[in-house]
C-alpha cells in the first residue's frame, strides 16, 4: 500500500489521530495537551475490523480501537483499504455493516 495520511474526525479525549497506512501495518499518532502519542500496530494484531457506510473500526481488542472517518477518506482510497483489510483479516474478522 502507498503511504496514506488521514486526519481523522474522531478524537480520542481531545486528540486527533492521524492514520498512516503501510503494506502490513498501520500507524496512529495522536496529539494531546502538547503530548504525542505514536501507535504501529500490525493488521494481523487486529482482533476485527467493521466497516459502516460512514466509518471504518479498526478494534485492536475485543472492546476497543481506531475509527476512521471515510469522510476523510477519497472512495478510492476506502475502497484499496477494504481489499487490504479482507486480504489480511481471518475469515468472519471483516464485517460489513450497511445501515449504520
Amino acid at each position: 500500500l502507498p503511504k496514506w495520511v488521514y486526519k481523522t474526525e474522531f478524537k480520542h479525549g481531545n486528540a486527533e489521530i492521524d492514520f498512516t497506512f503501510y503494506d502490513d501495518e498501520f500507524e496512529g499518532t495522536s496529539v494531546k495537551g502538547g503530548i504525542t502519542g505514536n501507535r504501529k500496530i500490525k493488521y494481523d494484531a487486529l482482533s476485527k475490523i467493521i466497516e459502516s457506510k460512514k466509518y471504518f473500526l479498526l478494534y485492536d481488542h475485543n472492546s476497543g480501537g481506531y475509527m476512521l472517518s471515510k469522510d476523510v477518506v477519497s472512495s478510492e482510497d476506502a475502497k484499496t483499504l477494504r481489499i487490504k483489510f479482507i486480504e489480511v483479516m481471518p475469515e468472519g474478522k471483516y464485517i460489513t455493516i450497511r445501515d449504520w
